[in-house]
C-alpha cells in the first residue's frame, strides 16, 4: 500500500498541470522542480534549471522579501502575484504559493500571464467606456442647455 501511495504522489508531482518547486530560503538555489516548473522557466529538465538559474534571479528582490515575510507571519501563502523574468527574457505573471520548511521554500507556481493581460485589457476598456459615457453626458447637457436657451 505504501509503495502505491508513493507512486501516486510521484506521478502527481511529475504530471500536475502546475509547477511545484523547492528553493533554498538562504540563497534561492533551486533544490527541486517538477517538469511543468522547468518548462515554464524555459528549461528542459531540473539539471539544466539548477545549473542556470536561482529563484532570486527570477523576480524582484522586493517581491521575494515580501513573499518570505508573508510566509513567516502567516505560515503558508497562496496566490502571491508577481512578475517573473525567465533567463531567456520572457516575462510572465505568476501566482506563487509557498511555505517555509527546513530552511526551504516549498510551493507551487501558476502562470497567469494570459489572465493578467485580459484583466489589463478589461481595465483599459472600462476607462475608455467611462470617458465615452462622460463625453456623451456632456454632449446631452450642452444640447439640453441649447434647447433651454432657445426658449
Amino acid at each position: 500500500m505504501a509503495d502505491n501511495l508513493c507512486d501516486y504522489y510521484e506521478s502527481f508531482y511529475q504530471n500536475a498541470p502546475i509547477g511545484f518547486y523547492t528553493t533554498s530560503l538562504e540563497d534561492g538555489s533551486i533544490r527541486m522542480a517538477n517538469p511543468v516548473c522547468c518548462k515554464m522557466l524555459g528549461f528542459s529538465d531540473l539539471d539544466e534549471l539548477q545549473r542556470n538559474v536561482r529563484s532570486t534571479d527570477l523576480y524582484p528582490s522586493e517581491d521575494r522579501e515580501n513573499f518570505i515575510q508573508k510566509m513567516e507571519t502567516e505560515g503558508c501563502v497562496t496566490d502571491f502575484e508577481t512578475q517573473l523574468t525567465a533567463p531567456n527574457g520572457k516575462k510572465m505573471w505568476v501566482l506563487l504559493s509557498g511555505c517555509i520548511s527546513n530552511n526551504s521554500i516549498q510551493g507551487a507556481i501558476i502562470d497567469i500571464s494570459e489572465n493578467h493581460e485580459m484583466k489589463q485589457e478589461l481595465e483599459k476598456y472600462k476607462k475608455e467606456s467611462l470617458v465615452e459615457a462622460q463625453n456623451i453626458g456632456a454632449a446631452i447637457e450642452r444640447r439640453i442647455d441649447s434647447f433651454e436657451a432657445a426658449k
